[in-house]
């Protein structure tokens, strides 16, 4: 169990200076006369075509009024998407991101620098070795001893400093309903570090590829250990809500608690 004690272009203004010339004057009286003649006439003549010809314009407006009344069909609402043929990290449930493997803890010892903490080297089958994982299990199983040899852990959780240490995966341990019991969660015989724990029926089965690290920020390995539990009976058996925690070797399970959380 890893209990966590806790990223401005300008421009030429133009300058008109154009001068129109200016009108020349009329000097005779009759030429005024028979200019004011003319203009008076156009008026008349326009106002006669104005009377007699309605503009384009008006002979459209019926029209365009009426169709400006015409209601536009709305678009129906898109159809939610099926299943896509490609599974990507969204499509997928929370229980199929996270990483759950077989360990084997080769040494435990108590943290330097925390009274509840255990530093555990533990190998997950990976090529570069051990990893470090630091477990809040001082208070339950004092004798660090107790904890070498087989376990489950979450190999996929970002790593984190403890108190100085970075601790890089999750121990598996099982709970008691009321608290004062814990166990170590444990794989069964013949399987060996970095096996898979898988969930059979589900798209956390088998074949599944889990992140290669979760966003903590998503809290997603959270979501999914709401739903761990161990068996009421006494098998023990670990499991997803019904489903066992599954190697190829068999199921997960505690040794003793029936009905416990696992965290």
């Amino acid at each position: 169990e890893r209990k966590r004690a806790t990223d401005d272009a300008s421009g030429n203004d133009s300058e008109y200076n154009s001068v129109s010339p200016r009108p020349a004057q009329a000097n005779a009286a009759d030429t005024m006369s028979t200019t004011k003649a003319a203009s008076e006439d156009t008026e008349t003549r326009s106002e006669q075509v104005d009377h007699e010809t309605p503009p384009a314009s008006m002979e459209n407006a019926a029209p365009a009024m009426k169709l400006s009344k015409t209601k536009t069909p709305e678009a129906p609402p898109p159809k939610a998407a099926g299943p896509s043929p490609t599974s990507t990290k969204e499509d997928r449930s929370p229980l199929a991101r996270v990483d759950i493997r077989v360990g084997e803890i080769l040494t435990a010892k108590p943290h330097p620098d925390a009274d509840a903490l255990y530093v555990e080297e533990i190998d997950i089958g990976r090529d570069s070795g051990p990893v470090t994982v630091c477990s809040g299990l001082r208070k339950y199983i004092p004798d660090a001893a107790e904890l070498l040899g087989p376990c489950i852990v979450v190999a996929n959780l970002k790593p984190v400093k403890m108190r100085g240490i970075v601790s890089e995966a999750m121990v598996l341990c099982a709970t008691s309903a009321d608290g004062t019991q814990v166990e170590l969660v444990k794989p069964p015989p013949g399987a060996k570090p970095g096996d898979r724990v898988y969930f059979p029926g589900t798209d956390a089965d088998r074949d599944n590829q889990p992140d290669a690290q979760l966003n903590p920020k998503k809290k997603i390995f959270e979501k999914v250990a709401e739903h761990f539990r161990t068996s009421t009976d006494p098998s023990c058996e670990a499991r997803y809500g019904d489903i066992p925690f599954t190697t190829d070797k068999g199921p997960c399970r505690a040794a003793t608690i029936q009905g416990g959380t696992i965290r």
